[in-house]
């Protein structure tokens, strides 16, 4: 639908959560991209299955994302 576009996100820059979908390059399938409190702010990778729905856990990164305090 869209070629050029590979990843799409929002998120919350009060709680520090973020949620997304992208494809990897050279790849066709995609991820999602979910990191929340619940994950401690980590950012946590998953494979879709081809009903769009979260499958398996592909890897964590290693840095929260930090929320922003007012």
């Amino acid at each position: 639908m869209f070629p050029s576009t590979s990843l799409i996100y929002c998120g919350s820059e009060l709680i520090g959560a973020v949620l997304g979908t992208g494809r990897l390059v050279g790849e066709n399938s995609l991820q999602l991209w979910i990191s929340n409190p619940t994950t401690n702010n980590i950012p946590q990778f998953y494979s879709l299955n081809s009903q769009g729905e979260q499958a398996r856990l592909l890897g964590k990164d290693t840095k929260q994302i930090v929320k922003i305090d007012r």
